[in-house]
């Protein structure tokens, strides 16, 4: 598992409070890891994935994406789309018809993304390993992401539709993932909430909840 992983998870246990009669939805379970998180807090978790596969686990249902397609069952309270925006293409859709759902239901909408203006991303500009900031490095390819967000992009985004947010700041990437995991392992939790140059964390994660 990598740091990133890791941290991800540390995440979801911290953030979250048992709520035993609502359900939820994580827009790009994977390998359900975090789904099984969020099982703990919740009665139910939907979840949803372009990949064919299934979970055995009375809590868990699993509906795979068609056409690009993502259904948000009426039931569901909560959604959760960690770590997974910049995998989508065109989500400009798929955000507006979750926000309708949030704003529907009065749900909490819990957003992490990656931050194009990470240090480590600075320091790949700087060193020429990308052309220009909204350039994907060669990691982020591999990895499958087709897009790059900034704070400003969703605080946009939150105050147009009307939605009341928190914000916060996370992981401080001096060095790329590999390097900090290798010569900083004993002192990751120093990076995950950085006190200083926010703006340049490597994530952003937003609460958000449509204000009346």
């Amino acid at each position: 598992m990598s740091i990133d992983e890791k941290f991800r998870d540390k995440l979801l246990n911290s953030l979250l409070v048992k709520k035993n009669n609502e359900s939820c939805l994580e827009i790009g379970s994977g390998n359900f890891r975090q789904s099984k998180i969020l099982r703990k807090f919740y009665n139910k978790v939907f979840c949803t994935d372009i990949l064919k596969t299934s979970i055995k686990d009375n809590k868990i249902i699993y509906n795979k994406i068609s056409n690009n397609k993502i259904l948000i069952p009426q039931e569901v309270k909560d959604i959760f789309f960690i770590g997974t925006i910049e995998h989508i293409k065109r989500p400009y859709g798929l955000l507006k018809k979750i926000l309708k759902h949030c704003k529907k239901k009065k749900s909490n909408f819990y957003l992490l993304f990656n931050n194009k203006y990470s240090l480590h991303r600075i320091l790949g500009l700087q060193l020429g390993l990308i052309k220009n900031i909204n350039q994907l490095t060669r990691s982020e390819k591999i990895h499958g992401h087709y897009k790059l967000y900034s704070e400003k992009y969703f605080d946009n985004l939150f105050k147009e539709n009307n939605f009341k947010y928190k914000k916060k700041a996370l992981f401080f990437k001096i060095l790329p993932t590999s390097l900090i995991e290798k010569n900083f392992s004993n002192k990751l939790n120093n990076f995950y909430n950085p006190k200083f140059f926010k703006k340049y964390s490597a994530y952003f994660l937003y609460i958000a909840r449509y204000k009346k």
